[in-house]
C-alpha cells in the first residue's frame, strides 16, 4: 500500500483551499437546506450550505 492508498472515512474531501467555487443563481429551493442552482454556463446543479453558514 503506498501514499494514495484507500483511507476509510477520507473519501471524497478536500482540504477548504480546494474546494470549488462556481458563480451561479439560486432557481429553486429544495428540502434540506438544498438547492437547485444555475450556473453562468447554464448547467443546473444542487447544492447545499454547510459548516457555518448552515448554523
Amino acid at each position: 500500500m503506498g501514499l494514495n492508498a484507500y483511507q476509510p472515512g477520507v473519501r471524497g474531501r478536500m482540504a477548504k483551499e480546494e474546494l470549488l467555487e462556481f458563480p451561479g443563481t439560486v432557481s429553486e429551493l429544495l428540502p434540506n437546506a438544498t438547492f437547485r442552482v444555475t450556473l453562468e454556463n447554464d448547467h443546473e446543479i444542487i447544492a447545499h450550505t454547510a459548516g457555518k453558514m448552515r448554523k
